[in-house]
């Protein structure tokens, strides 16, 4: 309703909180529907927004729009973080730190769907080390991103230990996407060992 009464800055408000929801149910191309009824120069100038058309785009697969919208996060949200460090004002706002840690788990996404894995693998890891304590959702997020990413290196012994208790945590969080994510890594996991049992029962 707001979109069609052309109130975008509420319907932008609207959106960005919503579309986490969204992600977590896999809803992708809802978070996209949406984003692109706003105005672009008012996404383009909103980190919060840009930061979900970064998501969406990586894990979509759109890698070049992933990485443009993304480096525009980072952008927008570097100065903000700068002038609150120079202020010395504080701690960085949980906000501004979590959209940081996001940027890092995107550009660990790319660089896991164009098969660098070691960048994707020390992307995610310093992700995983930044992510503050009292987001249990963005660290099973990242821990998941992780565990595809040690999974595809072929890292398995590794990957075996984060997906199982990544999996455990998303379960406790109730994020069914990922769960549902977890579950497809540690079957195919199980899969490549010879474990069909297991791979079956997962």
């Amino acid at each position: 309703h707001a979109l069609a009464a052309k109130d975008y800055e509420y319907a932008a408000c609207l959106i960005a909180p919503q579309s986490q929801h969204w992600m977590q149910r896999g809803e992708i191309s809802t978070i996209i529907k949406y984003l692109n009824q706003l105005p672009r120069h008012q996404v383009w100038n909103d980190w919060s927004l840009c930061l979900w058309y970064g998501w969406s785009y990586a894990v979509r697969g759109d890698l070049n729009p992933a990485g443009r919208w993304t480096n525009r996060l980072e952008a927008l949200i570097t100065p903000l973080i700068q002038e609150t460090t120079l202020k010395e004002s504080g701690p960085v706002s949980s906000d501004l730190q979590n959209a940081y840690v996001q940027v890092l788990a995107i550009r660990s996404v790319i660089a896991r769907q164009n098969k660098d894995f070691a960048s994707a693998i020390a992307l995610g890891e310093q992700a995983l080390r930044l992510v503050p304590e009292e987001n249990l959702n963005l660290q099973i997020i990242i821990s998941a991103l992780l565990s595809s990413a040690v999974l595809e290196a072929g890292r398995f012994d590794q990957a075996e230990d984060l997906l199982h208790s990544t999996r455990k945590s998303s379960y406790r969080a109730s994020n069914p996407f990922i769960t549902f994510t977890l579950l497809l890594n540690e079957s195919a996991l199980a899969m490549m060992r010879g474990q069909l049992q297991r791979a079956h029962d997962l």
